[in-house]
């Protein structure tokens, strides 16, 4: 069995990939403009999340579909908090100045959710189990209690 299938609906990802990269090269032109630094993060958290992505959806194993959903965690979990600086500075219209206390209660959730993604063996918080459809290679998740970390 081959580790990787690649079927046509997965260049979706990628195309995303290259739209979410030409964004990070428009914006950088106004880098310097009002919460554009914000945009430029969050375009780079969601490259970097449909790229992964391309991978997860083509791992024809269950520990490699484990192994490319931990990975895209880091794009999944930082885009919302991402969007909700660029959001802040942009409707406050003023630079925010962020203190280590302030960014620490922003990305607290997600690197705790990071953590437990990294340790699911352990406890199987995040995903209980994974099942591949053999016709599709679409992976079905099961999903722990601490998914809901996510979703608030």
């Amino acid at each position: 069995m081959a580790a990787y299938i690649f079927p046509p609906y997965l260049w979706i990802l990628m195309g995303a990939t290259v739209l979410a990269l030409i964004s990070i090269l428009l914006l950088w032109g106004y880098r310097k403009a009002l919460a554009a630094h914000w945009a430029i993060f969050l375009e780079i958290a969601i490259a970097f999340w449909s790229f992964i992505a391309f991978f997860e959806g083509a791992a024809a194993t269950v520990e490699l579909k484990y192994l490319w959903s931990k990975i895209s965690y880091f794009g999944i979990l930082f885009t919302s908090p991402l969007f909700f600086l660029f959001a802040y500075e942009f409707g406050l219209q003023k630079r925010i100045k962020l203190s280590l206390p302030w960014m620490f209660w922003v990305f607290v959730i997600p690197i705790l959710t990071i953590g437990l993604a990294w340790t699911n063996e352990l406890h199987w918080q995040i995903w209980t189990e994974v099942a591949i459809d053999p016709e599709t290679n679409i992976g079905d998740y099961g999903h722990g209690i601490s998914l809901w970390d996510i979703i608030i």
